[in-house]
């Protein structure tokens, strides 16, 4: 009797506990959801202004010219971003043989003769300074000849014309005059001819 008195009990106890269980715990739905976080953007960086590039003098070979025993070669020496020498050596591949004065008159001394000169005939270079030369000359006198002519030492010497380079085409025409002659007697012709040579696009480039 007693048995069965505490086995009802207990079962008693069971059910009273089982039903006063707490339910399950809910997952807040609210709390679960995402949270939106406001992010401050990052400052860009200010970047410096670019540096320019600076201005690299050079020296750029034109071209080659033969006549007449007197090999010619031409070259630009830039020497700022507009402004350049137009330099022209003037060689003569014949011993004893010279070349007149640049300051010589266009047809010479009565005809004779033929100042050594390089000119600008067209393109984006514009003559901007007197011509000078590397060798000084002495003056020669001859029969039937009133005044001296102005001559180079036998070989070559070498010209430099002040330029300032423009907008234009590269193209770029020159006129050569000269004139070899031997110290021994004899004159090769006169020469007066015009070049055709293009200058470096870089050049124009670095304005």
């Amino acid at each position: 009797m007693i048995l069965k008195r505490t086995l009802f009990l207990f079962l008693f106890l069971m059910i009273v506990g089982c039903s006063q269980a707490e339910p399950e715990s809910t997952v807040d739905q609210a709390a679960a959801a995402p949270t939106a976080v406001s992010i401050e953007p990052t400052p860009t960086a200010t970047l410096p202004p670019p540096t320019a590039t600076p201005f690299v003098p050079a020296t750029y070979e034109l071209g080659t010219f033969s006549k007449n025993s007197v090999d010619v070669t031409i070259s630009l020496a830039v020497t700022a971003v507009d402004q350049a020498t137009l330099i022209s050596h003037f060689a003569p591949d014949e011993p004893e043989l010279h070349l007149y004065s640049k300051d010589l008159p266009p047809s010479g001394i009565q005809g004779v003769g033929r100042p050594t000169l390089l000119l600008v005939e067209s393109g984006a270079l514009t003559i901007s300074g007197e011509t000078s030369a590397d060798v000084a000359t002495t003056d020669h006198y001859f029969p039937t000849f009133d005044e001296p002519f102005a001559l180079y030492p036998d070989g070559p010497v070498t010209l430099s014309v002040p330029v300032a380079i423009g907008d234009g085409t590269p193209e770029t025409t020159l006129n050569l005059v000269y004139m070899a002659c031997s110290s021994s007697g004899g004159c090769k012709a006169p020469v007066n001819t015009t070049v055709v040579f293009e200058l470096p696009q870089s050049i124009f480039t670095t304005q």
